[in-house]
């Protein structure tokens, strides 16, 4: 049996990359035939407790898994506890007191760790993730969702803690899968009118939609853009929200879909010619996989986890520090179709994983 804590997931409106991981995670491994129990933080209780009916109907939006995935048991000894979600912050339990808790439960810990990119930019959120990343230590199984996110933990360990880690630490990049949707095999096709991009990501600063709307306004001011932005994303600060208005209200073609579900998401990537991920930094990038899951290619950024991304085709890597760079990426896919004809030739033949495949690779590595 496998406890899931799930107490920011099954409460929260919006379906981001971690949402989404532990939506997908849950329903692969319930198709795989594993007794699931969600599991949430009660502050009443000072402890964890069973998720209700509204929060697993919640759970279930999005393409999560179905109300009668879960089990209203208690995990018994033995059982695995998994957290997918990010414990970090004042209204969360600690990671001691979760450790505390598997051991007097008999449980064995395993956690996802997806990055450490709170650490770089500091402040608050610093704090609360370098205890996070501390606690993962006395995990039993820590996952790590890239390379670029298992070499950042694993530098943390080496340079805070006195002695090693009791947790076994593995790579398991999360899947390409849109959750509901078959792999598409697109066929490469001039496009007829103006280039449509599509840029997938909450609006805050390390998404770098600066530097795209940067691009977008050198080549309409040039008389050179032949292009149309649509954005997907929650309004997640209020700066990068006031940006984007500013540039429409500036007559650049920028359409915005705060509140994209997954057959709107669907939509957008099905009307796109080309993604564009200009991200500062990334634990893995699910908006590429996906993007590629729907056969388009992308305009991904140098942060390493996204050159991990980009190694196996279907990718261009810019540096989108700098906003020529991508306005002449952009110029070059405008007036030649044969960079574009040669991506959808890489992902013809690149191989992509399902969530499926994750969940079965997930449960092989607890079991080893």
């Amino acid at each position: 049996m496998i406890g899931i804590y799930c107490h920011h997931t099954s409460r929260f409106s919006r379906n981001t990359g971690i949402q989404r991981c532990l939506r997908a995670t849950a329903r692969a491994l319930a198709a795989q035939g594993e007794a699931l129990v969600p599991l949430v933080w009660s502050e009443r209780a000072d402890g964890l407790a069973l998720a209700g009916r509204s929060a697993r109907l919640h759970l279930a939006d999005w393409n999560g898994p179905p109300l009668q995935a879960w089990h209203d048991q208690a995990p018994p000894p033995g059982s695995w506890l998994l957290v997918v979600e990010l414990i970090s912050g004042p209204h969360q339990p600690s990671q001691a007191w979760l450790r505390r808790l598997a051991d007097r439960r008999g449980w064995r810990l395993a956690g996802v760790f997806h990055d450490a990119i709170p650490l770089t930019w500091g402040g608050e959120p610093a704090a609360y993730h370098r205890v996070y990343m501390r606690g993962l230590a006395d995990y039993d199984v820590v996952l790590a969702t890239s390379a670029t996110s298992r070499a950042a933990l694993e530098r943390f360990w080496e340079q805070t803690l006195d002695q090693r880690p009791r947790a076994r630490l593995h790579t398991l990049p999360l899947a390409a899968e849109i959750p509901g949707t078959s792999r598409r095999r697109c066929q490469f096709s001039p496009p007829q009118g103006p280039l449509q991009l599509l840029c997938v990501g909450s609006l805050e600063p390390r998404k770098n939609h600066r530097r795209l709307l940067q691009a977008l306004a050198w080549l309409k001011a040039h008389g050179s853009l032949r292009a149309e932005l649509q954005l997907v994303g929650w309004p997640n600060d209020e700066r990068v929200v006031q940006m984007v208005r500013r540039a429409q209200r500036q007559g650049l073609p920028v359409a915005w879909d705060d509140a994209a579900d997954d057959a709107a998401l669907v939509q957008h990537y099905h009307h796109c010619h080309l993604t564009v991920y200009p991200s500062l930094d990334e634990g893995f990038g699910m908006p590429v996989m996906e993007s590629l899951w729907f056969g388009k290619p992308c305009l991904v950024s140098h942060a390493p986890a996204l050159q991990e991304l980009a190694q196996g085709g279907g990718c261009v890597v810019v540096n989108t520090t700098e906003f020529m760079d991508l306005a002449r990426s952009i110029a070059h896919f405008q007036q030649d179709g044969s960079p574009m004809q040669a991506l959808h030739h890489e992902l013809s033949r690149r191989g992509l994983t399902t969530w499926l495949d994750y969940a079965q690779d997930l449960l092989r590595l607890l079991g080893e």
